[in-house]
């Protein structure tokens, strides 16, 4: 029997690449690749930047591949501000053995090339490594009643 090659992290992003960008009919299925499961992630702005894509991006969650012991998260990158941002691989402020984005320079807010997807493979589930920014508004309210 012929020996099946594992998935590799670059396999995992092309397929989601394609799942995201190319037409149906154009769509390859891959058995050593499944959906995964965002949980309570998927639509809710995340943390996954820092610096000052980190202030002028709103990033959600919108897909999630699986492939042995690899994850992958597809998350949408929406510029906010009303200049360009350039996106850079230093200010992925999450755990990730691999990152690309789709595109790395993000138009102002509102115009065409506003938004941008960033894939991010690593060996557990987004739901483990990041979570939602409630999280830090919700320490910030906890801070901030301790002052009183």
């Amino acid at each position: 029997p012929a020996k099946v090659a594992p998935v590799t992290p670059i396999t995992l992003t092309r397929y989601a690449a394609q799942r995201m960008y190319a037409p149906a009919r154009l769509h390859k299925d891959d058995p050593r690749i499944t959906t995964a499961n965002l949980n309570d992630l998927q639509g809710k702005s995340v943390r996954a930047l820092k610096g000052i894509a980190g202030v002028h991006a709103e990033i959600t969650p919108v897909i999630a591949y699986r492939a042995g012991n690899l994850q992958l998260a597809a998350l949408l990158v929406r510029n906010t501000a009303a200049t360009p941002v350039k996106l850079n691989y230093l200010d992925v402020n999450i755990p990730f053995s691999h990152v690309t984005y789709q595109h790395h320079n993000l138009a102002p807010a509102g115009q065409p090339g506003d938004r941008t997807i960033m894939y991010v493979v690593n060996d557990r589930p987004l739901s483990e490594t990041l979570v939602p920014w409630t999280y830090y508004s919700d320490l910030a309210a906890a801070a901030s009643k301790k002052e009183k």
